[in-house]
């Protein structure tokens, strides 16, 4: 343990050393090279305001180092640590919590105890996209955010689209089955039906309708559910990428995260709980990236649906 201390307290004296120097040393090689340059003119003043900059630079390099670049490091990341915080206690601590309780009650229901509601793949999915577009429209109405969140689209639409990535996602895990020979049954059951509707009223949208069983081996499994999360995270970033100021694709965009971050919980019987079992790394590499986006890139008028 202390040899692992030791490696990070240098490795973070190194990348402290090298920020400073980019932050406080590199603006003035910039500078230097222009002035270099035959064609550059400089306004009267400009030689004695560099002078003064560079003193000013100098005197809070020196104390840096003498603070330590260390603690310089540890600061830094302290700072990034609570403005994080802020927005994950906002944005994802509610949902974490919600998902995983709600995941946790389904997992209490076993399908021995209680026979699903809907267990044929078509009647599943179909009713899980109807009560997931009826949830999507009920959020809206309690919250009273239709305005904010429409940007002059009909709430119907939007809804319509909001059960899109359940639909991708059914599809995906059917194509993993001929891929990875990992059987899928989609299964809606009375308690998601109930969770969906308590959710509903709650002003939260957390679409947990319907769930996929993955049969197989642990390996298949695994590969399957990776493709399924993985498809609804890539849809996300193209749609992202080329949306620009088209705020449907935005929108839809936003479902696909919600349902990769939602669905990516490793809890049963969510898709996550699934890759956790058979890798662990694989898991916390997914999960990282679908967080991060979650954190930076979901738009503030779908987080307050959250």
């Amino acid at each position: 343990m202390p040899e692992i201390t030791q490696r990070l307290d240098k490795t973070l004296s190194w990348i402290a050393f090298a920020s400073v120097f980019a932050c406080l040393f590199l603006p003035m090689l910039l500078i230097s090279y222009y002035v270099s340059e035959e064609a550059s003119s400089l306004a009267a003043g400009t030689a004695e305001a560099t002078v003064g900059v560079g003193v000013v630079l100098r005197a809070i390099a020196r104390r840096l180092f003498r603070a330590g670049a260390s603690n310089v490091a540890r600061l830094t990341f302290g700072t990034m640590t609570r403005a994080l915080s802020r927005t994950a206690i906002s944005r994802v601590t509610k949902l974490v919590v919600r998902g995983t309780v709600a995941s946790e009650l389904k997992g209490l229901v076993s399908d021995r105890e209680r026979p699903p509601l809907f267990a044929t793949t078509f009647l599943a999915v179909l009713v899980g996209l109807v009560a997931t577009v009826l949830s999507f429209w009920g959020v809206v109405q309690v919250t009273g955010s239709k305005q904010d969140l429409t940007h002059s689209l009909p709430v119907w639409e939007l809804a319509l689209w909001s059960a899109l990535p359940l639909l991708v996602l059914s599809l995906t895990l059917k194509l993993g089955e001929s891929l990875f020979g990992a059987t899928c049954r989609s299964v809606t059951g009375i308690d998601g039906l109930i969770l969906q509707a308590y959710f509903t009223l709650s002003g939260s949208f957390l679409p947990m309708t319907t769930d996929f069983h993955l049969q197989g081996t642990a390996r298949n499994q695994h590969r399957s559910a990776v493709l399924g999360i993985s498809i609804l995270l890539v849809l996300f970033l193209a749609l992202k990428f080329v949306s620009g100021t088209d705020y449907r694709l935005e929108f839809i965009g936003s479902m696909f995260l919600t349902y990769a971050f939602v669905y990516s919980f490793p809890v049963n019987p969510l898709l996550g709980h699934t890759i956790w079992c058979e890798s662990k790394p694989t898991w916390f590499a997914l999960f990282l990236v679908v967080l991060g986006c979650f954190l930076f890139l979901l738009s503030e008028e779908m987080s307050s649906l959250l």
